[in-house]
């Protein structure tokens, strides 16, 4: 079962647009969804959210997407950026696909991948031990300017790692920032108190706050999670940070077919209106946020504008 290509038919009556074969043909085999990360973190959780929704709704037809983790990241984007442009090797792009470039030498650009959809933007929180000193934001916010906080994030070049340097940039904190691979490796860096916090998109966040191993501070978000009524946003706490969300997103290779793209994203868009996939997202904090190609684009040029000031003024270019 071929999809459902969003053309106009119109269009193609009319002989002003023709698909490559490779679209018309679109799926020949299982969809390869490449996670950059080790198992367990909030992308490979939604992923599989994802791959597996999709699949029980039949959304590829007779075949199904596949879930294949690759610990290193660099390593599972340049997998993606070298694929076939066929939309059999799909990325799930976030926010290090931009980074990355800026921060080392890679065997991608950014400009080698094409944005096909939006599935989710979670907000950054600062979590620390549930018995930590730090009782509340502004608790963090003095010990962070009279002297040093430590704070675990999930990698160099990061989103989390990029809310760091930004805390540093605008609200003149203290950070000693320290950079792990994978978010197991982040928790237990938390709850054996080799750190005094931890900055986490709020999907990883959730279950930890809800076992009771962490306390969330402050939300950078533009507005007060319905789920944390009584946690400030970033800007409330006089962070100088009106929003910082990571996104999650789909990438293929930069000369996929636009209407292969519009088949995946069609994926995702049809996805974001099934109830029960919204409530498994929801379930592990991570709200749906549903944004086509063009949106999706939009979203990655304004990270790349913010990263490049950031990193610049940290002199961490490359």
């Amino acid at each position: 079962m071929k999809l459902v290509h969003s053309m106009s038919a119109a269009m193609v009556a009319f002989g002003l647009a023709t698909v490559p074969a490779s679209a018309q043909d679109y799926p020949a085999d299982d969809v390869s969804l490449i996670v950059p990360f080790a198992p367990g973190g909030a992308v490979d959780t939604t992923t599989r959210i994802i791959a597996e929704s999709a699949n029980e709704l039949g959304l590829l037809g007779e075949y199904e997407f596949v879930v294949e983790n690759i610990s290193n990241t660099v390593v599972g984007q340049a997998t993606v950026a070298r694929a076939e442009p066929d939309g059999q090797t799909v990325l799930a792009m976030t926010s290090s696909i931009v980074t990355n470039p800026k921060l080392q030498d890679t065997p991608y650009q950014l400009s080698d991948f094409r944005p096909v959809a939006v599935y989710t933007l979670d907000p950054e929180v600062i979590a620390v031990p549930t018995d930590s000193e730090f009782e509340t934001i502004d608790d963090f916010v003095a010990a962070a300017t009279d002297g040093e906080v430590s704070v675990v994030t999930s990698g160099e070049g990061t989103s989390h790692h990029m809310s760091g340097l930004a805390l540093e940039n605008r609200a003149d904190l203290n950070l000693n920032i320290i950079n792990v691979s994978a978010f197991g490796e982040q928790v237990q860096q938390v709850a054996g108190k080799h750190v005094q916090a931890a900055l986490w998109p709020w999907g990883e966040a959730k279950k930890q706050a809800e076992a009771g191993t962490v306390r969330i501070l402050a939300v950078a978000s533009r507005e007060r999670l319905e789920e944390l009524p009584d946690i400030p946003t970033w800007e409330e706490a006089g962070l100088n940070v009106a929003e910082f969300a990571t996104f999650r997103g789909w990438g293929v290779p930069a000369e996929t077919p636009e209407e292969i793209v519009n088949d995946l994203a069609g994926v995702l868009e049809q996805l974001s209106e099934n109830e029960d996939y919204v409530n498994r997202m929801q379930e592990i904090g991570s709200p749906v946020h549903y944004g086509g190609p063009e949106e999706f684009a939009q979203i990655i040029e304004n990270f790349d504008e913010l990263t490049t000031e950031i990193i610049d003024r940290a002199g961490m270019g490359n």
